[in-house]
């Protein structure tokens, strides 16, 4: 079962909700593929159909933007395959095409604010979702 947090900064009050987690829908790696954006899935689709894949790992991660400091909650999944192969989803910030980097939660409150640029964010889990 998937979380949902809420981030806002207590100095502007700018706010979002992002879903994390691993919802019910997510009982298999083609159906993962098709939750992804379709830019991503002929590649992913590739491994699953020539190469023998050993695991993967799949959820909702937060990602941060390293330059203009937005986050977007996006399907990750990595991809573990002929034995000494790796697949990992890439992201890029919509706002000004950074790459994004997976997020801790833990480490939210570190990250300035992208509206008003000061570290006063405060995050708060308000939902479970599946």
């Amino acid at each position: 079962m998937g979380h949902g947090i809420s981030i806002k900064c207590s100095n502007c009050h700018r706010s979002k909700k992002f879903l994390l987690g691993v919802g019910w829908d997510y009982d298999s790696i083609e159906k993962i593929v098709s939750f992804l954006p379709p830019g991503k899935q002929p590649a992913i689709q590739e491994i699953i159909n020539n190469h023998k894949v050993d695991r993967s790992d799949y959820s909702n991660e937060l990602f941060h933007c390293l330059h203009c400091h937005r986050f977007y909650d996006k399907l990750y999944m990595k991809i573990y395959y002929d034995g000494k192969e790796e697949y990992e989803t890439e992201y890029y910030c919509k706002k000004c095409e950074a790459r994004l980097e997976r997020i801790d939660e833990s480490r939210i409150t570190e990250i300035p604010c992208s509206k008003c640029g000061r570290k006063t964010l405060v995050v708060r889990e308000d939902s479970l979702w599946d």
